[in-house]
């Protein structure tokens, strides 16, 4: 089970652990991440500042997975932990469908800050193409805040993910969110990523206009190019 940098986009990410080579098809995974931000639905999670992040996963050959993960936040002191559970099937050769469930919560040194909770469900064409829709009754734009308030998210997201000669591949992905009580945003990502053995390296460039709607503050929002190493530990 490959991992992969939380500046992709979810779906590409999806895209590049769905289908595995017959040994991984009961295994555990690790990787190690260090990068200049934390960029998730096209708002970065460190105000800019560079984030290491650890994530573990697990599948099964009936095709239930877990995951976990923990990542630093904006000042050091606060870590952003994540738990997940999912099931994937492989239909034949070219369609793959995926359906889970993640758990967002942040914490500062001993003090828990707020989380929020996300489902979705997503299908994938030849390891090339997929389409992820996701449904949050508790997004907090936020959630290094206690009190910040939860809203009713639902995002839609479209990724490609295609190999280049040797060890060089190209991500994009474009996404849109709407919430029940705050303007919409779009997001989009183009990423160059080359992979040798366990490292990885990505240069992603990720635009929304979350901070033009008035959904956060555009310093939280604005376009950025965001470099990650990742390296795989198992």
């Amino acid at each position: 089970m490959r991992l992969t940098p939380r500046t992709l986009p979810l779906t590409a990410s999806l895209l590049m652990t769905g289908v595995l080579p017959p040994a991984w098809a009961t295994d555990w995974s690790a990787a190690a991440a260090l990068g200049t931000d934390l960029v998730a639905k096209g708002l970065s999670k460190t105000g800019g500042q560079p984030a290491v992040s650890l994530d573990l996963g697990w599948r099964n050959d009936a095709g239930w997975t877990l995951s976990a993960g923990a990542a630093t936040l904006h000042d050091r002191r606060a870590v952003e932990l994540t738990l997940g559970v999912g099931w994937q099937r492989q239909w034949d050769a070219d369609w793959l469908t995926q359906l889970g469930m993640v758990r967002y919560d942040n914490t500062r040194g001993r003090q828990a800050a707020s989380g929020y909770t996300e489902a979705y469900a997503s299908v994938g064409w030849r390891g090339q193409v997929s389409l992820l829709v996701a449904l949050s009754p508790d997004t907090r734009m936020d959630p290094s805040r206690p009190d910040a308030p939860a809203h009713t998210s639902r995002l839609a997201e479209l990724a490609v993910h295609q190999r280049l000669a040797g060890p060089w591949a190209v991500d994009a992905g474009v996404g849109h969110i709407d919430f029940n009580d705050l303007p919409s945003y779009r997001y989009a990502s183009l990423g160059l990523g080359w992979s040798q053995g366990p490292w990885q390296v990505f240069i992603t460039r990720i635009d929304s206009n979350a901070g033009q709607r008035g959904v956060v503050a555009p310093s939280v929002a604005g376009g950025r190019t965001v470099f990650t190493v990742t390296r795989q530990l198992r």
